[in-house]
């Protein structure tokens, strides 16, 4: 269990308490907390859908096909049987109180399986992007996000479950459509280069016989 696992084990049982101010107002009654938790299929890719205070728009989705070179020396790669998707999204608050991320957006396939983030995500973001993490936004004021997740091979289509500010808001699926095609495996080209080397090596040891041959009878002929 790495250092932000055990952070989060930590933090939660805090946060937890705190989490309704940072959520939208909810009326009384069992009733409202039972449908506060139901999900609901609006929005789509490129387009902003808000669930409570909270804007969600998805800017991009980047299927990294099934491995990724770290971007930390000291991280390993990451290799899958399935897909790993990147998705690059922005939240902002409509609210006039600070609104918390209490959670990290799952994506979910046409069969409703859920899936989360992978492990040591930041050692493979672009340059200068941020996953979720407890993230406090400002009224009136965004803040983007990039992560990636780990899919099953088969998975064609995703859609993204997002939620209100806080731990109990409201949640709702944001549809991104089918995955777009993996990047081209990358060429081995130091099998490739030992092969060149050797075929330059014998052309140049068959055309130097010929030169000699060649410039002998000159030679003879003076």
């Amino acid at each position: 269990m790495n250092r932000k696992t055990w952070f989060h084990l930590a933090v939660l049982p805090v946060f937890a308490l705190l989490a309704v101010g940072s959520s939208s107002p909810k009326k009384d009654g069992a009733a409202d907390d039972k449908a506060s938790t139901t999900s609901t299929t609006a929005g789509k890719l490129g387009s902003a859908i808000l669930i409570g205070d909270a804007e969600w728009t998805v800017l991009d989705v980047v299927n990294r096909g099934s491995a990724m070179k770290a971007n930390e020396s000291y991280e390993k790669d990451a290799s899958t049987t399935g897909t790993f998707v990147q998705v690059h999204f922005k939240v902002a608050n409509k609210s006039k109180k600070e609104g918390t991320i209490g959670e990290i957006p799952k994506l979910l396939d046409t069969t409703g399986r859920e899936f989360g983030t992978i492990e040591s995500a930041s050692a493979f973001r672009p340059k200068d992007t941020n996953g979720v993490f407890l993230d406090k936004i400002q009224p009136s004021m965004s803040k983007e996000f990039t992560e990636i997740y780990e899919l099953p091979a088969g998975v064609t289509s995703v859609s993204m479950k997002a939620h209100d500010f806080g731990l109990f808001g409201t949640d709702k699926t944001i549809a991104l459509g089918n995955l777009p095609p993996a990047p081209p495996a990358p060429v081995a080209a130091a099998t490739t280069a030992p092969a060149a080397k050797a075929g330059a090596k014998s052309l140049g040891a068959a055309a130097a016989p010929a030169a000699k041959a060649k410039a002998a009878p000159s030679a003879a002929k003076k």
